[in-house]
């Protein structure tokens, strides 16, 4: 009996904690993100950085992209994580164009999210 009880706990503190009910929520602080300047201007990563930090986002990088010719904003997100995708490009598209999106980020990756920055 007492660990079926043990075992109800885990089940409904995991179901809290799911990807679903944290965007539900809101809680932003449980989604963390890698901002990367695609664009080669000084400070872009730095300034998504700032928009997505004031919302409560765990941004845990900032660094340049692999190349500047982005344009627009990329979000890339963990497919397992998808449900993330709607919040975070609402919040991003306050002072960026999200101009492509996709859930294709490895799933061992340390982030949940990457944002690219671009022109």
């Amino acid at each position: 009996k007492k660990i079926l009880e043990l075992l109800a706990k885990v089940d409904s503190k995991m179901q809290e904690n799911s990807p679903e009910q944290i965007v539900k929520r809101e809680d932003r602080s449980r989604i963390s993100l890698t901002i990367e300047n695609g664009s080669g201007a000084e400070g872009a990563a730095g300034k998504a950085s700032d928009l997505l930090k004031g919302k409560g986002y765990n941004v845990t990088k900032t660094q340049n992209a692999d190349n500047y010719k982005y344009k627009g904003a990329t979000v890339r997100v963990k497919s397992s994580l998808s449900v993330y995708m709607e919040l975070l490009e609402k919040d991003l598209s306050e002072e960026y164009e999200v101009t492509d999106k996709k859930n294709d980020l490895a799933e061992d990756s340390s982030v949940d999210a990457v944002i690219i920055i671009g022109k």
